[in-house]
């Protein structure tokens, strides 16, 4: 009789063995799945999150300038959206002495002609303004100075020597700095950035881990290495603000609120030659009246006592002044602001173009989410 290949009472043993080499190899292959999903989440750090959602607002400038050979030569530098109808900040010298503007945006996603919309050269500051025919465009929130920190991170994201989009990270560095730029021009209360700037980066954003534009790039201090300076935010909202007065965008108000007829005085008697009653709309030996329009005015959250945070979701409240407008509204910390007026606001620029065209007086209703609840709350502006 042949004896059996596998002796007697190993069988089991066997079996065992074979389970944990086939447990162990699935095993070791789950982990090292889930090693490199761990390894995924270690690298998206804050600054990978905040370059992904602020970077593709950050777009390519370029002019078209005339040589004295008469001959076109194009230059390049950098801008960002502000607002997702085509709003673009950059700097006054990148566009300086151009006849055709063009806008290219992130990774090549399309070149748009742009009109500029307003020029400061005294501030170094240019808005233009383009238009797209797609989806709305990706845009930035623009962060209040007096938010930015000392030591916090900064992110530089534009457009270096005309090379495409580049991202370098360093800290903010110093606030409230004054400095006389190659043009001769002195910029006041700037941000100072350690963050690598090169030729080309003019114009482009400086943000916070938030993706919130802290800055508009401007320049590397001459004869200084290391050194580079950005035009804080609040400077950037005064220009657009000032812009959207101007401009009068579809979304803003009108320039008046229909006004109530005045009271005529009482009409005389028909006389015998007259078929019909006459009524004068002014006293005899009187100038006419003049009804004057009630002007408008820009205003800002802190206006009605409202201090507004972008979540990344929405716009919240962050503190409600007391005796403000806000606070007699009803409005409560935590709550998140989704329309004024029926329109949609997603940043605060947006509330900057539906607070534009303000009388005083006017009531605004704010739609608003408060936990689970939707409802509207009047915003009245003060007289």
């Amino acid at each position: 009789m042949r004896k059996p290949l596998i002796p007697a009472g190993t069988t089991s043993l066997l079996t065992v063995l074979v389970s944990a080499l086939v447990v162990g190899t699935v095993g070791f292959h789950l982990g090292s799945a889930d090693a490199a999903r761990e390894g995924s989440r270690r690298r998206t750090t804050p600054i990978v999150t905040a370059v992904q959602h602020a970077a593709p607002a950050v777009v390519s400038v370029y002019a078209d300038l005339r040589s004295r050979r008469g001959y076109l030569r194009r230059g390049a530098g950098s801008g960002v959206i502000v607002h997702p109808s085509g709003y673009i900040v950059t700097n006054s010298h990148v566009i300086k002495g151009g006849q055709r503007f063009w806008v290219e945006l992130f990774n090549g996603n399309g070149r748009y002609p742009a009109q500029v919309l307003a020029n400061e050269p005294s501030r170094d500051l240019a808005l233009l303004k383009i238009n797209v025919p797609t989806a709305r465009l990706r845009h930035v929130s623009i962060a209040p100075t007096n938010r930015v920190m000392l030591g916090e991170t900064a992110i530089a994201v534009g457009n270096p020597r005309g090379l495409g989009d580049t991202i370098t990270v360093g800290v903010v560095s110093a606030l409230g700095r004054d400095a006389k730029m190659s043009s001769g021009t002195v910029l006041r209360n700037l941000i100072q950035t350690d963050a690598s700037i090169n030729t080309g980066n003019s114009g482009g954003a400086l943000l916070n881990l938030d993706g919130e534009l802290i800055g508009v790039i401007v320049s590397l201090l001459p004869s200084a290495s290391g050194i580079a300076f950005a035009i804080p935010g609040d400077q950037v909202d005064q220009l657009l603000r000032r812009a959207l007065r101007t401009s009068a965008p579809k979304n803003s108000l009108p320039d008046a609120a229909p006004q109530p007829t005045p009271k005529a005085p009482t009409p005389r008697a028909p006389s015998a030659t007259s078929s019909h009653r006459e009524t004068p709309t002014s006293t005899p030996g009187l100038p006419t009246p003049v009804v004057k329009k009630p002007t408008t005015s820009p205003l800002h959250p802190t206006d009605f006592g409202l201090d507004i945070y972008d979540s990344g979701n929405s716009l919240r409240v962050r503190h409600v002044s007391r005796g403000g407008s806000a606070s007699k509204a009803g409005f409560l910390p935590g709550d998140s602001l989704l329309t004024v007026d029926g329109t949609p606001v997603e940043d605060r620029t947006d509330l900057l173009m539906a607070f534009s065209r303000s009388r005083p007086g006017q009531d605004y209703y704010v739609g608003i989410r408060r936990g689970s609840i939707r409802k509207y709350l009047v915003l009245t502006v003060p007289k």
